[in-house]
């Protein structure tokens, strides 16, 4: 089954200007484009729902072990699958868990391999000014713990609402010649 064909992704802003997607109570119906990277299907952990990739066992054995700790009702979602990047997004609840990977090196990655410099201050400062325009004035942008990638941003699921940053946005804090550069 291609990834397209999973669940899809919440949205995600296109511009240059972070947009806050509020707090998910699940994945949307949106579709993304047909992938380029390698084939995605689902297997189930303990009734869980995990994502394996084509021809990636390394990949596949660091998704059923994220998929083995997972508990409740869950659904996941492909947010991105390319020839570089494979990132998912699983809901369980109002409990999220976020795996990104570099397809080149079959390496889960992690916000600092992706990033460079006084990024989480750029992060938490956007993200704050974000939720406290959409009404949440007691907004905090400190837990960094889920976050996923789709084409075109990051997105980070905070415990006051979910933020996407478009990679544009992201520009002066990518890491040269990481997954995103």
């Amino acid at each position: 089954m291609a990834a397209a064909a999973l669940l899809a992704s919440c949205g995600s802003s296109s511009s240059d200007t972070p947009g806050l997607n509020g707090n998910r109570q699940g994945p949307s119906t949106t579709v993304r484009p047909e992938p380029t990277g390698p084939a995605v299907s689902i297997i189930h952990v303990s009734g869980l729902p995990v994502p394996q990739l084509q021809g990636k066992g390394s990949v596949n054995t660091q998704l059923t072990a994220i998929g083995s700790k997972l508990s409740g009702t869950c659904s996941v979602s492909a947010e991105r699958d390319d020839k570089r990047i494979a990132s998912f997004l699983w809901s369980c609840g109002k409990h999220e868990v976020g795996a990104t990977f570099d397809l080149s090196t079959n390496s889960q990655l992690s916000l600092d391999s992706l990033l460079q410099g006084d990024y989480r201050s750029y992060l938490t400062s956007t993200a704050v000014t974000q939720m406290q325009a959409n009404g949440n004035a007691n907004a905090t942008a400190t837990d960094f713990s889920v976050w996923y990638v789709t084409p075109e941003s990051l997105v980070v699921v905070f415990p006051a609402g979910t933020v996407s940053f478009p990679i544009a946005s992201l520009t002066a804090y990518l890491r040269p010649g990481g997954p995103l550069a």
